[in-house]
């Protein structure tokens, strides 16, 4: 097919700047995630934590404020229905501060309420790697690292002792926050750690690391129910950020983590959440990468999709999939590479599709996805026409694939943008904003673009409404100029002739502009019998006009016949048509 080269973005800047910093809490912590069909992206300026937003993950909104403070100690989001909750922490000469905010999410808008302050100390740490969940009940749950916080819960030796750092959570019961600290896992000294959080069940597990062992916390909405001491003997607490935990699809009460271990190595293991045994360990635990750092875990919305375990190795993000169980580990992947070193990953909590990840190259922040397969292309006919507000592009995609490779499901919704004219195609939903395209037995789609008035590059994406992947292509749109058709040259204004709007051999007729091989318009008058992008997909079509150096015909590679030229003009004459019905 005869069209512009589909654009890779394998990976997109959302901010660039000396402030830009992800969450200390990398894979512990959220800082995407995809509402209502559109993702809903978080990151730190330097000065706070904006947030943005996008249908197609090509074009981003205008930053929005979504701390009030900065947040040095790091922020995560996290959603439960229609509700968006987001927490930070920060520490400055004042002392530390923790805070929530929520929002109301509805098709194309995020609305959030004003932010309540969770915790605050004048001396002792509070939020440092602050992360966030919601209970299967809905009740959010915020995990952190904190000094000098009591421990709540069944009596243990030196469990009682302030002057320690231990993992805490709060949670929110009747408008007011209650603090919860654990016996386990504590230190005199505050290392970088790690720390995360899942549902099991209708509980909440806590893992966390601190002084080279990770311990976890099971707990429910009424109190604590178990503390399995070192679930695995040695895990790094050198560097922040190395724990990353994802519910179970299949049984519910089971929490799958990624970590790094305190030699370096990545590994997955899974906790049972309903063994309360003080000696638990993890269960299937398996080497992923003998060498990789920031792991961030991503959990499907069926039994049938794939569990991505994202890392860095080097200068690269490489992934590695399983399905219900790790017996199912792929094969590693390469996702991204960069000329720095990649640091504090993060992936969505979950995805129909595949989950987006989050990170940090230097000063730019970075949005990209980890679907499997060949990336999705457009395919767009003509590639260039005038922009005259009537003409009309046909656009085509490869399969969209999720990630285990599969093409998404026949029926699934795509969101399809273009940045000049408007989408021809009737919209399939009225519940997502922008207008939505179904998706064929292959996972493709096919729609049409009305072009504008506006000249110059137009860019058109597609991304399926469960996200985790999308496609881009650029065309090119030539200005009309205003008075063209009127017979009276306007040189000014970008006319190169006027013929009063009928086509002749020295004129287009509809944009006033001189004919020339390769431009999209199908001049009869001129010569041509097609044109670039017209005809492409009939491989017998060739050009026969030679004004403006000639042309070398369109996917053949001998003369065209008679019955070609036949074809060609019915082809031309149905579309001219039918653009003309419009």
């Amino acid at each position: 097919m005869c069209a512009l080269a589909s654009v890779a973005r394998a990976q997109v800047a959302v901010f660039s700047g000396p402030g830009a910093q992800t969450s200390l809490g990398g894979g512990g912590s959220r800082m995407v995630l995809l509402a209502k069909g559109q993702y809903v992206v978080f990151y730190n300026n330097g000065a706070g934590v904006d947030y943005v937003t996008s249908l197609d993950a090509v074009t981003f909104s205008t930053p929005q404020p979504a701390s009030t403070t900065p947040a040095s100690y790091g922020f995560s989001a996290a959603q439960h229905g229609n509700t968006l909750g987001f927490v930070w922490a920060n520490s400055d000469a004042t002392g530390f501060s923790l805070w929530y905010r929520e929002a109301t999410i509805t098709a194309g808008s995020v609305t959030f309420g004003a932010p309540t302050l969770v915790t605050s100390h004048a001396v002792d740490t509070r939020g440092y790697q602050a992360t966030l969940a919601f209970s299967a009940g809905g009740t959010p749950y915020i995990a952190a690292l904190e000094y000098g916080q009591a421990y709540v819960g069944p009596a243990g030796p030196g469990c009682g002792a302030l002057g320690r750092y231990r993992p805490i959570h709060y949670l929110l019961q009747n408008g007011t926050w209650m603090m919860r600290g654990y016996c386990n896992n504590f230190d005199t000294i505050r290392d970088p750690n790690s720390i995360s959080i899942a549902p099991s069940g209708q509980n909440m597990i806590v893992s966390s690391s601190i002084d080279a062992n990770m311990s976890t916390v099971i707990a429910g909405d009424a109190g604590e129910l178990g503390e399995p001491w070192h679930m695995v003997p040695a895990v790094d607490h050198l560097l922040p950020g190395q724990i990353s935990t994802v519910q179970s699809i299949t049984t519910d009460t089971d929490v799958h983590v990624l970590y790094r271990d305190g030699a370096g190595t990545l590994s997955y293991g899974r906790q049972d959440g309903t063994n309360l045994d003080l000696n638990g360990v993890l269960a299937d635990v398996t080497v992923l990468n003998s060498a990789a750092r920031n792991p961030a875990l991503s959990r499907p919305l069926a039994s049938t999709g794939c569990y991505v375990a994202a890392y860095t190795v080097g200068n690269s993000i490489r992934v590695r999939t399983f399905s219900s169980t790790i017996a199912s580990l792929s094969a590693e992947r390469t996702l991204f590479t960069s000329t720095t070193a990649p640091n504090n990953l993060s992936a969505e909590l979950e995805n129909a599709t595949a989950p987006a990840l989050m990170w940090q190259d230097g000063t730019s922040i970075l949005f990209g996805f980890a679907a499997a397969g060949a990336r999705p292309t457009l395919a767009a006919t003509p590639a260039q026409l005038p922009a005259d507000g009537t003409s009309m592009i046909d656009v085509t995609s490869t399969p969209f694939l999720d990630a285990c490779g599969a093409p998404i499901p026949e029926g699934t919704l795509v969101t399809v943008t273009t940045t000049t004219g408007s989408i021809v195609d009737f919209d399939a939903s009225s519940e997502f904003a922008g207008t939505q395209v179904p998706a064929d037995s292959s996972g493709r789609v096919t729609f049409a673009v009305r072009v504008g008035m506006t000249g110059g590059p137009a860019t058109i994406a597609a991304m399926p409404i469960t996200g985790g992947t999308n496609a881009q292509i650029g065309v090119t749109l030539t200005m009309v100029p205003p008075g063209c058709g009127d017979a009276m040259l306007d040189m000014p204004n970008g006319e190169q002739c006027d013929s009063g709007g009928v086509d002749t051999a020295t004129c287009n007729g509809a944009n006033c502009q001189a004919p020339r091989c390769g431009d999209g318009y199908v001049n009869f008058a001129a010569g041509e019998q097609c044109e670039t992008g017209e005809l492409c997909d009939m491989a017998s079509c060739k050009f026969t006009f030679t004004i403006g150096g000639g042309c070398h015909g369109c996917g053949a590679s001998g003369p065209g016949s008679a019955l070609s030229s036949i074809a060609c003009l019915a082809f031309v004459m149905r579309r001219r048509r039918r653009h003309l019905n419009q």
